[in-house]
């Protein structure tokens, strides 16, 4: 019974030991495979890795026209001029110089608010100046530059000339600050006038800025000395705001 018995224990210890070498091994093995897999993954990294192209590489490389026509100057702040035009919707039905509209016969009238609001930094529309100075500044149907400057000169204290006919004054006058209401018939820009209002405002060296409130086209673009001297003016009138302390 001894002998049975030591032999069943012995039995069980070896059944034992058994088991856990199966577990040792079946760990080992689980661990070799994993490791395998990890090896053959970073194989595969490496090796697409390599054969795709670098940013750098796959980039095709691209270059950037380069434009002759200069940029436009930067006018300072508070020197713009408006653009209004004549025929906006806004204001091109309204009444204006007797039985006509802003749309038909407003051009001294939207040169006159553009230049009242360049000068004076207040928000002036030719709805707006219509509704105060109505046919006042007009004669016979006819824009007179004249009364609106003298409207303006007793309104916001601005100074306006006497009438002249100098072209080069007038350009004179627009680079020493001054807006300048001209007269005008025939061909000017893109269009032909019977007879027209225009405002100059701005000159840069051999570019001179017109306000043309028939013409959006005319009004955004410079037209040169020698193109100015070519169209048929009537008249001028400077128009400055010097002295006052708000512009």
């Amino acid at each position: 019974m001894l002998r049975t018995s030591s032999a069943g224990r012995s039995h069980v210890r070896k059944r034992g030991r058994i088991v856990s070498d199966g577990q040792i091994a079946a760990i080992f093995l689980a661990l070799l495979l994993l490791s395998l897999l990890c090896v053959g993954l970073a194989a595969c990294a490496v090796h697409f890795a390599s054969g795709q192209p670098t940013a750098k590489e796959g980039a095709e490389s691209e270059t950037l026209p380069v434009s002759d026509i200069p940029m436009p100057k930067v006018i300072p702040a508070g020197r713009t001029m408006p653009l209004y035009l004549q025929d906006d919707v806004q204001w091109a039905h309204i009444e204006y110089a007797g039985d006509s509209t802003v749309a038909e016969s407003g051009c001294g009238l939207t040169c006159a608010a553009m230049a009242l609001e360049y000068l004076t930094n207040q928000k002036t529309t030719p709805r707006d100046l219509q509704g105060i100075v109505g046919d006042t500044c007009t004669v016979h149907g006819v824009n007179d530059m004249a009364l609106f400057g003298d409207y303006m000169e007793q309104a916001y204290g601005l100074s306006q000339s006497e009438i002249y006919y100098d072209l080069n004054q007038a350009v004179a006058d627009v680079a020493d600050g001054s807006v300048v209401f001209a007269s005008l018939t025939g061909r000017f820009g893109d269009s032909t006038y019977g007879g027209h209002i225009v405002a100059i405002w701005h000159v840069d060296g051999d570019a001179v800025c017109v306000r043309d409130p028939a013409s959006g086209a005319n009004s955004q673009r410079s037209f040169t000395r020698d193109e100015l001297a070519n169209v048929e003016w009537s008249y001028f009138y400077s128009l400055t705001n010097e002295g006052l302390s708000y512009a």
